[in-house]
């Protein structure tokens, strides 16, 4: 059995300016990580707050993955890699946005990434790490769909952005994916729904813990913001035939969303989703039960 640490929106800032207290939140919660004994971590994006702009803040977080101990993924958020055109030139402080390729944007540089899509195989799975910007000018897509064609076995994506919303009301009903990679994000879709119950899709940014599975068989789950808040992450279980997962308490606010001036009647179950979610099991179909899957969803 492997163990996996699912983290994300660490949101490192030194020096803090936007998140006081995230430097000793992200420093006992390293420890809780490690105690768990992962044998891989896996973080979704916005390592940093204003890394986009500032690409000294990628030395500090990444030795903070480092000094776990164990091999890391990493795809990066908005906040460290500007999303678009339109919000780097909004936020340039936080998200600003990089013409260059892929290769030379201070994120790949520093985390060694020559590809926006990377590959690993742990057990029985695969885990497919996709780096995503609007309009998709460095061939994310394209190399996700040849990565996917390559296997018939189950496969985790790593993304920043949630492929759909996951509250029904509040700012989590429309914050999403949708001001960041509108463009993009129905081509990412449409290359996962043909093995859609073959994948679990794990995802950050919402700072929201949730468990979705969506209409075309895709499990999504979204963890915490580890730094900021919820201070949520997961860690999964993996077999040889089946993830169980349970949700973990880090050790910065256990809430976010209320900062923003949102009204929540139950901030908890807001931010943790309810705690039928905070652990269970994601089974996978095999090739040909998805194939199966796939024709029945056609014919309807």
């Amino acid at each position: 059995m492997w163990r996996i640490a699912h983290l994300s929106d660490l949101h490192w800032e030194n020096p803090e300016r936007y998140f006081s207290g995230g430097q000793d939140a992200l420093r006992l919660t390293a420890r809780q990580v490690r105690q768990a004994l992962p044998d891989l971590v896996v973080v979704t994006g916005d390592l940093t707050t204003y890394g986009s702009a500032d690409p000294a803040q990628f030395i500090g977080v990444r030795q903070w993955l480092e000094d776990l101990g164990v091999p890391y993924m990493v795809v990066p958020g908005n906040h460290d890699l500007g999303a678009n055109r339109l919000r780097g030139a909004t936020y340039p402080d936080t998200e600003r946005y990089h013409s260059e390729p892929w290769a030379a944007t201070p994120f790949a540089q520093a985390f060694g990434l020559s590809e926006p899509v990377s590959v690993r195989r742990l057990g029985p799975i695969r885990i497919m790490a996709v780096a995503l910007r609007d309009g998709d000018p460095d061939g994310s897509i394209p190399r996700l769909q040849a990565a996917i064609s390559e296997e018939d076995t189950p496969v985790v994506i790593l993304a920043h952005y949630p492929l759909e919303t996951v509250r029904a009301t509040g700012p989590l009903a429309v914050f999403g994916a949708g001001d960041y990679i509108a463009h993009s994000l129905p081509a990412l879709r449409a290359s996962l729904a043909p093995i859609g119950s073959r994948v679990l899709y794990l995802a950050g940014h919402v700072h929201a813990a949730s468990v979705r599975r969506l209409a075309d068989g895709i499990t999504q789950m979204t963890a915490g913001g580890l730094g900021p808040g919820p201070s949520q992450w997961w860690l999964f279980h993996l077999g040889e035939s089946d993830i169980t997962y349970q949700s973990q308490v880090g050790a910065g606010p256990q809430t976010f969303w209320e900062r923003f001036g949102a009204q929540l009647s139950d901030s908890h179950a807001y931010h943790w989703g309810p705690p039928a979610d905070w652990q269970g099991r994601w089974a996978w179909a095999s090739a040909d039960d998805e194939k199966t899957a796939v024709n029945e969803r056609s014919t309807r």
